[in-house]
């Protein structure tokens, strides 16, 4: 494996996670909306859960590397999306409770705590695949 795969994953992973994680912290109530729908409709959560596993299985695919450096990251990420995605399409329901107990949050704290580690993450990623 070459470090070059590392680097692009960790620029498009930085990028998606930097652009998610602003759009959410400006738009929390309209997100927030977004997790009452998905809250409410197994269509959208079956979709997102083959989504999320597509997506993690195809970074662990390519970039299963357990080491100690920062490429660990981008397969964690990978690992977590692929859990996700089985959680959701395994298990709708109990994601139907997790998702309710999150939206039962008005203030949208959660969600911006959630935008904020997203943006943290994606500026990690991007900072040290762009110097490499």
């Amino acid at each position: 494996m070459t470090i070059g795969v590392s680097i692009i994953l960790g620029k498009m992973l930085g990028v998606i996670f930097l652009g998610v994680g602003i759009g959410v912290f400006i738009n929390a109530r309209l997100y927030m909306g977004m997790v009452n729908e998905l809250k409410n409709t197994v269509a959208l959560r079956y979709l997102g859960g083959v989504i999320a596993m597509i997506l993690g299985a195809m970074v662990i695919s390519v970039h299963n590397i357990w080491e100690l450096s920062w490429v660990v990251v981008i397969t964690i990420v990978g690992w977590l999306m692929l859990i996700k995605g089985i959680a959701y399409v395994v298990f709708p329901s109990a994601m139907a409770r997790l998702l309710d107990m999150y939206s039962k949050n008005k203030s949208g704290v959660k969600i911006r705590i959630n935008a904020s580690i997203s943006v943290i993450l994606g500026v990690i990623l991007l900072y040290i695949s762009c110097q490499r």
